[in-house]
Formats: C-alpha cells, structure tokens, sequence
C-alpha cells in the first residue's frame, strides 16, 4: 500500500475518533495528504448538513492529529 493511502487511511480513522461526519473527514484527510505530499496549503471546501461543527471539531482536535510516519 502506497504510503500516501496509508496516511489517508490513519487520518480518515482518527477523523471519525474525534467525530467528524464521514463527508468532512474524507475532505479533510485528501487536503491534508497533498499539503504534507506537495506543501500547498489548500482551502477545503466541506459539503454536509453541519459543516461548521466539523470544521470546529477538526480544529479542536489538531493538536492530537497523528503524526506522519517517516519512511
């Protein structure tokens, strides 16, 4: 498994930990793989009944976001 899904995968699992909804955490995770794979930082654009709330659980929870493994 590339290590880019392995990543997506840790992130869209500790997303629905801190219980963010299943649209926002795989918007989420996506914009994270390619910040930490290219640098760019890019504006996510989430698309449920609650985003807010997401958002803000996202935030929350940044600073126990799993770090990125090293090759």
């Amino acid at each position: 498994m590339a290590a880019e899904t392995k990543r997506y995968l840790q992130l869209v699992q500790w997303l629905w930990e801190i219980g963010v909804c299943w649209r926002c955490r795989h918007a989420i995770a996506a914009a994270q793989v390619d910040k930490e794979t290219t640098g760019t930082d890019a504006k996510v654009s989430l698309d449920c009944s609650d985003a807010a709330q997401c958002r803000e659980l996202a935030k929350r929870g940044w600073t126990s976001m799993p770090a990125k493994e090293s090759c």
